[in-house]
C-alpha cells in the first residue's frame, strides 16, 4: 500500500511512517489489487485536501504535482509547504527546504526555469496559498511535462537520449516516450469538457439546498510485470492446431488473446498476401499442469501477455520446422493444409516426417540471449466522475464517468474495453457499497450474505459511461506492444469517491448555513473548502455520508425560514 501511494505524483518530499498493529478481527480476503487501491485513495485524499485549503481546483493541483520530467534534488520540507513558483506540494518532516535543478550539459536544452522558493507564512492555509498561477496553468495542461524531454545533441549519443524521462521516489524509471500520463490527462479533460462541467456543478450547488453535486478527476499508475509461463502447440494432419497454455481463463479473455497470438505467429509461414490463418484453425485445450507444468500465477491482469508470448515462441519453432516444406496454395488455409500434408500425409499410420509439436516459454524477459530485459512497465490512466448526493438521505448517484486509458497496442480492443469497464464497476463496489462489518463484542462477521454485503447494483452504474484508449501509444517494452487492462483500471473508481467527498463538503456548508439561520439559496456554495472538507472513507454508504454531513432538523430550518423576510 505504501509503494502504491506515490501513484503518479512527485513524492520526493513526502515522509510516510508505517506502524503495524495486531487486531482482534479476521483479515479480509484478497480479491484484486490488494493494497494498491487503498494507497491510491490515501494520496488522493492528500491532494484533495491540499486543493481545498488552497481554494483551487483539485485537477490543477494534481497536475502540478505529477512526476516532473527534469532532474531535481529535494530535501524534505515542513508539512503542507508549497514550492512557491510552481505550486508543487512538498510533504515531509523537516523544516528546511531546498530545490535546485542540475545544470544541463552543454548544447542540451530543457524547458525549465529557476523555481525559487517562497517564504513560508505562519498558517497552513497561508503556506498552501503561495501558488503561482502561470506555472500551475502550464502544469494543468500538462504540456510542460509532456515536452520536458531534453533535446540531446548527436555527440551525447543514444545513452543519454534513453535516459530522458521521469523517476519515482522509489526508483522506478520511466522513459519519456513511455510517460503518457500528461497526454492522456489533457485529452481526458478536453474530451469530457471538464472545465464546463465543473462550472455547472458549482452553479448547481448554489441553486440547490437538498441536493449537491461533485466532480473529480484522478490519475492511475500501475506497475505491471508478467509472470513466467509455458505453452505447448501441436499440429494435426488436417491442419488443425491445439494449444495448451499455463494460464487460467477466468472470463478475462485470456484464451481469446492466446488464440489470436497463435494465429498471428503461425501465419508467418504464409505468403504476406495470404495472411492470416482463420481463427477456426486453432483450438484451445484446458489448462493442465501435466502438459505445461511449473507456471507462474495468472494475476495482475498480465497473464494474457505472458501466455501469448509463450505461445508465439512455440509457434515460431513450428514455423521454422515447416518453412523448408512450404507448399503454396490458392489461399492461406490451402497453403497451410498443403504444407502440413507435405510432412504428414493422411496415409494410414504413416507418421509425420518433422516434429509437429513444440513447447514455448516466457521467463519474464524479452530480447536476445545477450541483451534480455525484464518486462516491467507502468500502465497509466485517468478518470473523471460526476456524482449527485441527496443531503437528506445520503443516497448517491453517479451521473457520469469518462475514462482515458493507455492500453498500448491492445491485443484485443473489445476485450480490453470490457476489462476496463468491469474493473471500474468492481471498484465502485469498493468505494460505494461493499462494507465488511463485525460484531464489536464477539467479532462475529455480520456482513456474510447479500442482505448485508452489497455488491454494485445497476443504480450505482454511471448514467453516462465512456471509455477511450490513448491512440498511437505502443508499449515499447511490452509483449506485442500491449499493456494490461483489467486490474489497473480498478483504481479509476477513486474518482467517484473523491467526487462524493466534494459533494459532501458542499452539503456540510449548506447544513452549517441552516444551523446559522440561512435557508436554501441563501447559502452561496463555492464548493469544497478547508473549513467544510471532510475525509470520506470507503465505502461511501448513505449512512457514512449522513454521518459526515451532520445531523440537522428540517423542522427547525422551515420554522426559521418562515420567520424570515418573505
Amino acid at each position: 500500500m505504501v509503494a502504491s501511494s506515490e501513484c503518479a505524483y512527485d513524492m520526493s518530499g513526502f515522509a510516510i511512517s508505517v506502524k503495524l498493529a495486531r487486531c482482534n478481527l479476521p483479515p479480509h480476503t484478497i480479491v484484486r489489487g490488494p493494497g494498491t487501491l487503498q494507497g491510491v485513495m490515501f494520496i488522493e485524499q492528500v491532494m484533495e485536501h491540499a486543493a481545498a485549503v488552497l481554494g483551487r481546483d483539485a485537477a490543477t493541483v494534481k497536475a502540478a504535482n505529477f512526476l516532473p520530467a527534469i532532474t531535481t534534488n529535494i530535501t524534505p520540507c515542513s508539512m503542507y509547504t508549497m514550492h512557491g513558483s510552481v505550486g508543487r506540494l512538498c510533504l515531509g518532516s523537516e523544516s528546511a527546504l531546498s530545490r535546485q535543478h542540475q545544470q544541463p550539459p552543454q548544447q542540451q536544452t530543457v524547458p525549465l526555469e529557476n523555481d525559487g522558493i517562497a517564504s513560508v507564512p505562519a498558517t497552513a492555509a497561508q503556506q498552501l496559498a503561495v501558488f503561482a498561477d502561470d506555472r500551475v496553468a502550464r502544469a494543468a495542461n500538462s504540456s510542460s511535462i509532456a515536452n520536458a524531454t531534453a533535446t540531446v545533441t548527436a555527440a551525447d549519443g543514444e545513452q543519454q537520449k534513453a535516459a530522458a524521462g521521469v523517476r519515482t521516489v522509489l526508483g522506478r524509471f520511466i522513459a519519456a516516450e513511455d510517460y503518457t500520463l500528461p497526454q492522456l490527462w489533457a485529452e481526458l479533460l478536453d474530451k469530457s469538457d471538464y472545465n464546463t462541467r465543473l462550472g455547472a456543478v458549482q452553479q448547481y450547488n448554489r441553486d440547490h439546498a437538498w441536493s449537491k453535486r461533485g466532480i473529480a478527476v484522478t490519475p492511475v499508475r500501475f506497475e505491471c510485470s508478467p509472470a513466467a509461463v509455458s505453452a505447448a502447440l501441436s499440429v494435426y494432419y488436417d491442419g488443425s492446431v491445439l494449444v495448451t497454455h499455463g494460464g487460467i481463463e477466468m472470463g478475462q479473455g485470456l484464451s481469446t488473446k492466446v488464440q489470436q497470438a497463435a494465429v498471428a505467429a503461425l501465419s508467418r509461414l504464409l505468403p504476406e498476401d495470404q495472411r492470416p490463418l482463420p481463427l477456426s484453425a486453432v483450438r484451445l485445450a484446458a489448462s493442465s499442469s501435466d502438459i505445461v507444468p511449473n507456471n507462474g500465477p495468472t494475476w495482475s491482469s498480465t497473464g494474457s501477455e505472458g501466455c501469448c508470448q509463450a505461445v508465439m515462441v512455440a509457434a515460431a519453432k513450428l514455423v521454422a520446422q515447416l518453412a523448408p516444406h512450404l507448399r503454396v496454395g490458392g489461399d492461406g488455409w490451402a497453403t497451410w493444409q498443403a504444407t502440413i500434408a507435405a510432412v504428414h500425409p493422411d496415409l494410414g499410420f504413416q507418421p509425420a516426417t518433422v516434429m509437429l509439436s513444440a513447447y514455448g516459454s516466457f521467463d519474464g524477459t524479452l530480447g536476445n540471449t545477450a541483451d534480455k530485459q525484464p518486462v516491467h512497465y507502468s500502465a497509466f490512466g485517468a478518470a473523471v466522475s460526476e456524482v449527485e448526493l441527496d443531503v437528506l438521505t445520503g443516497e448517491r448517484r453517479v451521473l457520469a464517468t469518462h475514462i482515458m486509458y493507455d492500453c498500448g497496442y491492445s491485443l484485443n480492443p473489445a476485450i480490453d474495453l470490457g476489462q476496463v469497464e468491469g474493473a471500474f464497476v468492481m471498484g465502485l463496489g469498493v468505494v460505494l457499497s461493499e462494507e465488511v462489518t463485525v460484531d464489536d463484542t464477539t467479532g462475529q462477521h455480520l456482513s456474510n450474505s447479500t442482505w448485508t454485503y452489497k455488491i454494485p447494483t445497476p443504480d450505482l452504474i454511471p448514467q453516462q459511461f465512456s471509455v477511450s484508449f490513448l491512440a498511437n501509444a505502443p508499449n515499447r517494452t511490452g509483449i506485442m506492444s500491449s499493456k494490461a487492462s483489467g486490474e489497473p483500471a480498478l483504481m479509476n473508481a477513486t474518482s467517484v469517491l473523491m467526487a462524493l467527498q466534494q459533494a459532501a463538503a458542499a452539503a456540510v456548508e449548506e447544513v452549517q448555513g441552516l444551523a446559522d439561520g440561512s435557508f436554501c439559496g441563501a447559502v452561496v456554495n463555492k464548493g469544497a473548502s478547508d473549513e467544510h472538507w471532510r475525509v470520506l472513507p470507503a465505502p461511501a454508504t448513505p449512512q457514512r455520508l449522513k454521518g459526515i454531513i451532520g445531523q440537522f432538523s428540517i423542522a427547525d430550518a422551515l420554522e426559521a425560514a418562515l420567520k424570515g423576510p418573505l
